[in-house]
């Protein structure tokens, strides 16, 4: 885990952004730097940071980072990581946009949230009763999804004695073990990727695997098959609803492929959790989870399978998305 100096430029900007408590903070070069707060994207005061050319911007890096790590985000096109700033953890992607340098962090709350703390309704634990089949929470990007999956781990972490292991790039959140034993892996430091931590995860005993991201089609074959030899798998996916969350999986494979693998899904495919996050009246934002249909009818539209009538809404006490 990479630390970033308090007596650094990085840190005194840091520091700003949390008293401005911003979940996000936007570098780019030649351009205003940004933060996020309650979901809207405010400008930086230039008196507070400026915009920084090349040269500023890489000091700003280089001195807020071991060497190793400036030099590779310097070098390469795209680099996730996780740091620390004093009590805080950050996430943070570095990339590149017309050829020139761009940073973007995200705050992760320390506190361990369970479904109670986020006001999620109870009901979500029922897709985590039964220890096997694929779990997954989809919407945008930055709509809590990660942070909805985490409750529910959290809230199996004070309440049963289970082992978890967790595979994620980075590693954001850090759980302290209470009923459950947790294993936290990192892509690229503890594993190669998505798909052979899942793999080697199958061969340590685990009662739950929390992929944190489906990105590729070996990542949720992956999955699907340690769905249906055992564990529960917890993932997250972006799309906008249940029926686009299989049409997204669905077309990561070849045409002649796709009804075994929306037969694959119609038998392990538990739920699909899609969410947003609502303001309230001060503006504060809230998850709103909600799920669109049946699993089993959106995968018959793929594969010709004769739908299931009941409406998992009802049954299960979510709401649905336009309630």
């Amino acid at each position: 885990m990479e630390i970033v100096p308090t007596k650094s430029s990085l840190s005194q900007l840091l520091c700003w952004c949390e008293e401005q408590e911003a979940s996000d903070l936007h570098i780019q070069t030649n351009a205003a730097p940004r933060i996020r707060r309650e979901g809207q994207l405010i400008k930086i005061n230039p008196h507070i940071c400026p915009e920084l050319d090349t040269k500023r911007l890489h000091q700003l890096l280089r001195d807020g980072f071991p060497k190793a790590i400036f030099q590779k985000v310097t070098r390469e096109k795209e680099v996730d990581l996780s740091f620390q700033h004093r009590n805080t953890r950050y996430r943070a992607n570095f990339s590149k946009q017309q050829s020139s340098q761009s940073c973007s962090f995200r705050r992760i709350p320390a506190r361990q949230y369970n479904l109670s703390d986020l006001r999620l309704p109870s009901t979500l634990t029922g897709f985590v009763k039964e220890l096997r089949g694929l779990v997954l929470a989809a919407g945008p990007t930055g709509q809590g999804k990660s942070t909805t999956m985490r409750a529910l781990i959290q809230t199996l972490n004070e309440t049963r004695s289970l082992r978890i292991i967790s595979i994620e790039d980075p590693i954001e959140y850090i759980f302290t073990a209470q009923e459950c034993q947790i294993k936290q892996r990192e892509v690229g430091v503890d594993t190669d990727n998505f798909a052979s931590g899942i793999r080697n995860a199958m061969r340590q005993d685990p009662d739950v695997i929390f992929v944190g991201e489906i990105r590729d089609r070996q990542s949720i074959h992956a999955a699907m098959q340690a769905s249906e030899t055992g564990p529960l798998i917890l993932t997250t996916l972006h799309a906008d609803s249940t029926a686009q969350a299989i049409a997204r999986i669905c077309e990561l494979y070849p045409t002649d492929e796709q009804s075994n693998i929306t037969g694959l899904l119609a038998r392990n495919l538990k739920s699909v959790i899609c969410q947003r996050l609502i303001p309230d009246t001060e503006g504060k934002l809230h998850p709103l989870p909600w799920t669109d249909a049946p699993r089993s009818q959106h995968c018959a539209g793929h594969s010709g399978q004769k739908p299931h009538t009941a409406d998992r809404n009802h049954r299960s006490g979510n709401r649905p998305r336009n309630a």
